[in-house]
């Protein structure tokens, strides 16, 4: 028995089965079975079936998708011919396989690889934002990080820059700002809006679940509040979070 999230798999004659969550058994006929989202595939030489935990057929393909990627909004990411597209919960062909990479829709759009750089698609295939970048994310609030050229930033849903192309990385923080890397190996903070509140001068940022932020200058901590005010003074030898307190060691 393999077993994983939500899933067990189980062997007979290098064929796998698998039982869903909600108890369904499948027979071990496939040569491969995994997990998407709440919908499992199932392949069998040419042919790709989904199904959902109650057993129900989701997706019955002939049409070789070789791969099924993840699900959100309605849309399967899917791999056919080589190409990247995406499929409904019909299995109908809803975005072409044209793309030499893609990612799941967020908020309406999807981020596309068209000949080597990053653009975004919505649901209908229209083309709203060109292909211009050479990495991107998914819109989240509204926002997305992409590069150009390896410098990062940050755009909005019409491609709008909102932080410049100046970041060596951009990432999100579990509280929804973005954490910001300089090409100094400085860090700063952005709120979710963009609008950036600590400029890239410390040595290291963890944003607490508290609207206070740990920050590092040399080889000191100290507390920063978001409006960029000191909370507590650069003296610290560390400062750890533990539940809903700030352990200090001077």
């Amino acid at each position: 028995l393999s077993l994983g999230f939500l899933l067990i798999q189980f062997y007979l004659d290098q064929k796998v089965g698998l039982i869903t969550d909600k108890g369904f058994t499948v027979y071990p006929d496939y040569e491969e079975v995994y997990q998407v989202d709440e919908y499992y595939v199932l392949k069998k030489d040419s042919t790709l079936e989904m199904i959902d935990g109650f057993g129900r057929k989701i997706v019955q393909s002939e049409d070789e998708i070789e791969e099924v990627f993840g699900y959100s909004e309605g849309y399967f990411h899917i791999l056919k011919d080589g190409k990247h597209g995406f499929i409904d919960l019909n299995g109908k062909l809803r975005v072409a396989n044209r793309y030499d990479g893609a990612k799941l829709f967020s908020e309406g759009f999807a981020a596309i690889k068209l000949r080597g750089n990053w653009g975004y698609i919505n649901k209908w295939e229209e083309l709203v934002i060109q292909p211009y970048y050479t990495d991107c994310s998914p819109f989240e609030g509204g926002l997305a990080s992409a590069a150009i050229d390896g410098s990062y930033g940050i755009i909005d849903q019409n491609g709008n820059e909102i932080i410049s192309f100046k970041m060596a990385e951009i990432s999100r923080t579990e509280n929804g700002n973005y954490l910001l890397e300089s090409s100094t190996d400085k860090y700063g903070l952005a709120d979710r809006e963009g609008r950036i509140f600590l400029s890239t001068n410390y040595d290291e940022i963890i944003d607490t679940p508290h609207d206070l932020v740990i920050a590092k200058k040399g080889s000191s901590y100290g507390v920063l509040t978001y409006e960029g005010y000191s909370h507590l003074p650069f003296e610290y030898q560390n400062i750890n979070i533990q539940g809903d307190y700030l352990i200090l060691n001077r």
